[in-house]
This record gives C-alpha cells, structure tokens and sequence, in this order.
C-alpha cells in the first residue's frame, strides 16, 4: 500500500488499466481541483480491474450499460467504465472540459487501437463528454437520465457542495441505478454530512479493502455502493440487501501525503465532444503506437509494466509532507 498514489504537481500521470496503457493530462498550474488526477480514482479503476472476470463489476455484467460520472477532472474513472465495455458520459464544469475531453479523445483513440491488436482486452465502450454544473436540472434532463450507474471519485471536499451533488444525483438516477462513490477522508464534517444526506435516499455500503486492489488501496480511501431505497421496501431490507453483497469492514485513517514536481503549460482544448467514434484519432494514434512497446500484449508484459510504474511512484514519494501540508490551504472558489 503506497501512501500517494499520484501528486498534482506533475503534468502526465501514467498507470495501466485492464491491459490497456492509460496516459492523462493533468494541469498543475491550475487553481481548479478537476484538473488533477487524485488518488481516490486510481483506487476505484484498479478495484473495477480486480473485480473484471466475476461479479456484479464484471466486464460481462457492465457491458453496453449507461454510465454517467459527475466531477470528472481528467477522467480517470469514466475511462475506467468505458475499458469494460460501458457507454459512458463524463461530466464537470465548463473549465475543465477542455482537459477532460482531450483526455478521452487520446486514451479512447489508443484504447480502440490496442482492442484490434489484442482480442483478450476484450470490446471497448464509448465516451461523450459534456458540461454539468451540480444542481442544475436542465443540463441534467439534458443528458437522457437515468444511467445504470453514476460515479464519482473524490468529488467532495467541502460540506456546502453536498446538496448540489445530491440533487444531482437524483435528478440522473432511476430506481435501479447504482451509485459508486470514492471518497478520500480528509474532514470528519464533510463525512458525516455526506452520510447524512445520502442515507436519506440511499442504502449505503462501503466496499471492503480485502476486495480492492492489494496495492492501489489507502486506509484514507473508501468506496461506497448506494442504491436508492426502494418506496415499496424498508431502509433495512435494501441495507441488508448491500450487506450481502459487500459486507462490512472498519479500517484505521491516515495521512496521504504529495509530492513536490515540476510545473508545465496549460492544456488546450480539442473541441469535439463525442469520443465513441474518433476513427480519424485512431489513424493519428496508430503511427505512435505502432513503435511503442505493448505493455498490454501479454499478461506477463502487464505485471512487469505495472511494477516499473509503481516503483517510480515510490521513488518519486521522497520529501513529499511539506507538500501534502499544503493540500490542506484554503483555496478561493473560482
């Protein structure tokens, strides 16, 4: 278990997902917090690649289902559904959309690439990116609810954001849509309130650390399965309902350190919205990847790949308190 699995000072973050090499852009010059890759996505795409052969996150089960995630940033997460087959529309403000739909565009485009080269990947989904300030229904109705699922990977930090993301949350869910939360402990107000609120609507059951992934996992990252509470069931009978399916576990909090790197530009936009069928981004990949290395060609290739990456996320933890002190600064809202 690392202590950080990524720092916002750092202008690419590369990880492997589901055998596929995945590569964002993030923008450390930025004062907006969805221009970063935080840890609590990592954990949440590694938990969906633990879980892919079996189980309700199964690449047979998640196939072909609408996903929605609020908050994106760099879109790590929705990228994540999409591998396995979703029909996913990532969201988040104006500003970050640039960075976000240059993002999908880029790893959706070498995604399709490696699905041809490489049958056992297994069939690729769709991305459509699209603007969604919390709270607003219009832009909500606007997306075609309800999706299977709705996701959201350290989305809150501060209490007054909650009500906002809850409405929207209803406004986009059905009576049968599942929502994933990843939430990185950092305020035990912010906690409380967002039990509060969602119990309201939601059985709520945080997934265990024994069915995360042995080494993207945090004792200060939990993932949480809600289901909204059926009007013709008790609170208790959904409860018991995701009990069985993820049962209970309590795991001691702690400090997730960053680290300190190099500053870089700003990201542009690339103006198109729907990602599903870049064929012209495919041609353009095609040439880069062609004279890359396929860390994706065999399972043997991906466990060695993934242990480079994860070694130079260790080597690069060094003197990485001074930073994570000033995680905890005020920002003003933009």
């Amino acid at each position: 278990m690392e202590d950080v699995f990524n720092t916002p000072q750092t202008c690419k973050v590369e990880l492997e997902v589901l055998g596929h090499k995945v590569s964002l852009a993030q923008n450390p010059n930025s004062q907006h917090h969805g221009t970063t890759v935080w840890d609590s996505s990592i954990v949440f795409v590694k938990y969906l690649e633990k879980n892919s052969k079996k189980g309700e996150f199964s690449r047979a089960k998640l196939h072909s289902k609408r996903v929605l995630e609020l908050g994106a940033g760099c879109g790590l997460s929705g990228l994540g559904m999409a591998l396995l087959g979703c029909e996913v529309v990532v969201t988040d403000q104006a500003e970050v959309v640039p960075l976000l739909r240059r993002n999908m565009e880029r790893n959706m485009a070498r995604a399709k690439y490696s699905a041809l080269e490489y049958s056992h990947l297994g069939p690729i989904g769709s991305v459509e990116v699209a603007e969604l300030d919390w709270g607003n229904q219009q832009q909500a109705e606007a997306l075609n609810p309800p999706f299977d699922y709705i996701i959201g990977t350290d989305v809150v930090y501060k209490e007054h954001l909650l009500p906002p993301l809850l409405e929207s949350v209803l406004a986009l869910a059905g009576p049968k849509t599942t929502l994933l939360l990843g939430y990185e402990f950092r305020d035990s107000g912010v906690k409380e309130k967002l039990q509060e609120l969602f119990s309201q609507h939601f059985a709520i059951k945080k997934i265990t650390h024994s069915k995360m992934d042995a080494k993207f996992q945090h004792s200060n990252i939990d993932l949480y399965i809600m289901r909204l509470i059926r009007p013709d069931a008790s609170a208790q009978e959904d409860k018991s309902s995701a009990e069985q399916e993820c049962p209970s576990s309590q795991e001691p909090s702690a400090s997730s350190p960053q680290s300190d790197e190099a500053h870089c530009n700003a990201v542009q936009d690339s103006g198109v919205s729907s990602i599903s069928s870049s064929n012209d981004l495919i041609s353009k990949e095609s040439t880069e990847i062609a004279h890359e290395k396929a860390s994706e060609a065999t399972p043997a290739d991906a466990d060695e790949t993934q242990s480079s990456i994860s070694e130079r996320w260790e080597a690069g933890r060094v003197g990485s308190m001074a930073a994570r002190l000033l995680r905890d600064v005020q920002i003003p809202p933009t």
